[in-house]
């Protein structure tokens, strides 16, 4: 009787140690699927949704080459006033609001977000046209957000914003949600030459739009 007893008791403490190991496998496999699904949020807010989806099907280098592209970068200017003036929370939602606004034209006129500056955007369009208009929509919309602070603020010539923007056309190349080439140098290099308010493009695009 007693070792019936204890061969009962032994088979029961194995089967409290299966389920235990069950259990803590079913908690590790559930931990595997958050971390897993974290990790494709993480990935589709820091990139384009089709160098993701790539880079989650396997491809370890994304590279496209686009033969002819317009690059558009736009950046706020009068951003570190904004933050002196209003305090860094209150000025990251106000460059956000801007951002977000930036984008949305990009996306309104048909092109690419290849990635957020901090203040500013690189954008990439395959029409020249879409891209200048998308570059005159962006300048009502920050003009208006710009105004609505004016009031808010009652008017802190500190928090005066105005955004720039360059154009320039040429091949680029798409690696791993970045963008490289000619266009983009180009239109980097214009950056400086931009006044706060204004539009500058390349010679090349000028020449193609005239």
């Amino acid at each position: 009787m007693i070792a019936r007893i204890r061969v009962h008791s032994d088979a029961y403490h194995r089967l409290l140690e299966r389920n235990a190991a069950f259990a803590a496998l079913e908690r590790s496999l559930a931990e595997l699927k958050q971390e897993r699904e974290k990790s494709e949020r993480l990935l589709r807010n820091i990139l384009p949704e089709k160098i993701a989806d790539r880079l989650k099907n396997g491809e370890s280098t994304i590279a496209d080459s686009f033969q002819s592209v317009t690059v558009l970068f736009a950046d706020l200017s009068g951003s570190t006033g904004l933050f002196e003036s209003m305090g860094n929370s209150q000025a990251t939602g106000v460059v956000t609001q801007c951002t977000k606004a930036l984008s949305q034209g990009v996306v309104d006129h048909q092109g690419l977000v290849v990635k957020t500056l901090g203040d500013g955007i690189l954008a990439r369009f395959l029409h020249s046209q879409r891209a200048m208009d998308a570059a005159l929509q962006m300048h009502s919309d920050i003009d208006l957000l710009a105004g609505t602070l004016k009031v808010q603020r009652s008017w802190d010539p500190s928090c005066a914003i105005r955004l720039r923007v360059t154009l320039a056309r040429g091949e680029v190349v798409e690696e791993d949600g970045d963008c490289f080439g000619d266009a983009v140098n180009v239109a980097a290099r214009l950056e400086g030459e931009a006044p706060p308010g204004g539009i500058v493009i390349s010679g090349n695009l000028h020449d193609a739009a005239v």
